[in-house]
């Protein structure tokens, strides 16, 4: 029997928000972009996150 998946849609939203800001300020958003300018069809984002790289 499959399990369910995990998740924590409550803390992701608070951390995204509190999360957000900082990296905005510390230069890390404009290197996300540039980073994945391009990518398309599926794409698999490997290791722990809180998601910021997908667009909502």
């Amino acid at each position: 029997m499959a399990q369910k998946p995990v998740r924590h849609p409550v803390f992701a939203s608070f951390y995204a928000k509190v999360a957000g800001p900082a990296l905005e300020k510390a230069g890390i958003v404009a290197y996300r972009k540039r980073l994945l300018a391009g990518l398309a069809g599926r794409v698999v984002e490997v290791g722990a996150g809180n998601g910021l790289n997908f667009a909502r």
